[in-house]
């Protein structure tokens, strides 16, 4: 199971790798493109410059210094839509990418899948969360369709909808996010724009909307209502929720890599979060532990790296996986 690490500059590749990434990706705002259509138009749906590249010979940088040290690198261009009169923009973003000698690009849409297709790169494709595969039956269509080779699933499913979906499509590379930045919305079907909360200086977007929720009539399964109450919590949770217990469960259901999300974030937590969880899978991987020998270590690293317990409110995975 491979660890994927955010990076915002080359100079983040070495601290990663030295911290147990597997393989990085990135995001490339370039000038011209900012110039034009400004955070609020990002091209990869990051709303933030510390969380971006801005010219080709950064990104080249970067998968060298990756490529050096045996990992691989991947370049987002994920968006939900691009209009027509941004692909003449788009088609010196790839080609800038594919030159620079990138693994992949993480992509939501499929009029650019088959518009990159179209072009004659035969680069790898990763459907993002943004892609919104809820099913096997949609998994299946999605990696024949446009031959894919891995798909991200979103944020917001379970452990078992995991699992169900893993289990029943070995062929298909699955990969989950496994620290920060969790929402409870479905990422493909959401259409705020985050960005503007930057331009109205309004800090409440609706992810952050507090929610409640009540039984609606008196046979209704209480025990369905509290997964659904810990579900909307995450909507809140911040950079501090975690699924690091939810390893042992992915790992036997056959996940192949787990993101660490934050390429915003300073390199010091990306290194600590990279650290953590890289830790974690090896010591899965290396010995082998019984499913609550590991949620015990893993509660016991939390502590120790983020001196703080391990909270219901704080987790990405709070459900029971399936036995």
């Amino acid at each position: 199971m491979h660890v994927l690490a955010p990076i915002s500059s080359p100079d983040d590749v070495v601290p990663l790798t030295e911290a147990g990434a597997d393989e990085f990706y990135c995001g490339l705002l370039p000038t011209e493109w900012l110039e034009r259509y400004g955070l609020v138009g990002s091209i990869n749906r990051r709303y933030e410059m510390a969380a971006q590249m801005t010219d080709s010979s950064e990104l080249a940088r970067a998968i060298k210094l990756a490529h050096d040290r045996s990992t691989s690198l991947f370049v987002t261009l994920n968006a939900h839509y691009y209009v027509p009169s941004q692909y003449p923009f788009l088609a010196r973003v790839v080609d800038d990418i594919v030159s620079a000698g990138a693994d992949g690009l993480l992509v939501a849409d499929p009029a650019f899948m088959l518009w990159v297709r179209e072009q004659g790169h035969d680069i790898p494709l990763h459907l993002s969360g943004g892609g919104a595969v809820l099913n096997p039956r949609a998994a299946s269509f999605m990696w024949r369709a446009f031959g894919l080779s891995r798909i991200v699933l979103p944020r917001h499913l379970t452990i078992a909808e995991i699992t169900e979906l893993v289990t029943s499509l070995p062929d298909i590379t699955f990969e989950v996010f496994i620290i920060n930045e969790p929402c409870i919305n479905v990422d493909g079907l959401c259409t705020f724009q985050h960005g503007l909360t930057d331009i109205t200086g309004d800090d409440l977007n609706c992810c952050d909307i507090p929610w409640n929720l009540s039984l609606g009539s008196d046979d209704a399964d209480p025990v369905a209502l509290r997964t659904i109450r810990s579900h909307v919590a995450s909507g809140r949770r911040g950079s501090g929720a975690c699924g690091a217990c939810a390893l042992h469960d992915l790992q036997r259901a056959g996940v192949g890599a787990v993101k660490v999300v934050g390429r915003g974030l300073p390199i010091k937590d990306k290194t600590r979060d990279v650290a953590f969880i890289a830790g974690l899978v090896r010591f899965l991987e290396e010995e082998g532990p019984d499913r609550d020998a590991f949620i015990t270590e893993a509660k016991r690293r939390h502590a120790r790296e983020y001196r703080t317990l391990c909270k219901p409110r704080l987790c990405y995975y709070p459900e029971p996986a399936p036995r």
